[in-house]
């Protein structure tokens, strides 16, 4: 009987706090969807996707953390990054040897 009542109030901290984290989360997003006035910012569709995507990412990472298997294990991979510069080529050893 004890741990069923531990058990409902787990249940009933997880509803308040889901409900309240979620509703933040949506004002969050209309917030922003408020930049998408033209007439009021300058921006480009590579910004759109990119924060978009940015979002997107984030909500796959939710549903993979609350799912049955978790999602403790996940890895970011990123083939390339626009910011660093590319190798041209070099192997990784050689680009080793020249640091």
């Amino acid at each position: 009987m004890v741990a069923k009542k531990m058990s409902g109030e787990k249940r009933e901290k997880f509803v308040e706090l889901a409900e309240r984290r979620t509703v933040n989360a949506i004002r969050a997003i209309r917030v922003l969807a408020k930049l998408g006035n033209r007439s009021a910012y300058d921006f480009d569709d590579s910004d759109v996707k990119k924060i978009t995507s940015a979002l997107s990412r984030e909500v796959e990472n939710l549903k993979a953390k609350m799912s049955a298997t978790g999602g403790k294990n996940l890895v970011e991979f990123k083939l390339e990054d626009s910011k660093l510069p590319r190798n041209h080529g070099k192997s990784l050893s050689s680009l080793q040897k020249s640091e």
